[in-house]
């Protein structure tokens, strides 16, 4: 096993940096749970009779058509059954009504 780290600092027969270990383990347990607690919303479609969990973040608008909402994110659009006025009630504030077909993600206003 090759251990590559800067600290030279093994206690008399110690084999594995047991106190640096443990003090990584403790670093990499915090970042998890302050990323947890970031986590964005969740948006949840029927699709097919499945439901599917979108990350409101990947989504740069939502177009309503006759009956439908498509969702065009990223790198692919979802289209799904529902109003556009109770879809806007699930999304978070950064997401606006710039016009009564369109709901605009304004933290991607980069894509326009």
């Amino acid at each position: 096993m090759h251990l590559s780290n800067e600290w030279n600092e093994l206690v008399e027969e110690e084999i594995f940096l047991v106190q640096i270990s443990t003090l990584t383990y403790h670093y990499v347990k915090k970042l998890l749970a302050e990323s947890v607690s970031k986590k964005s919303p969740v948006l949840v479609i029927k699709i097919d009779l499945c439901n599917q969990f979108v990350d409101t973040n990947t989504v740069i608008y939502i177009q309503a058509t006759d009956r439908d909402c498509i969702l065009h994110m990223l790198n692919e659009g979802k289209q799904f059954s529902r109003a556009l006025k109770d879809l806007q009630e699930q999304l978070p504030p950064n997401f606006y009504r710039i016009h009564r077909n369109y709901l605009e993600n304004r933290k991607k206003r980069d894509y326009f």
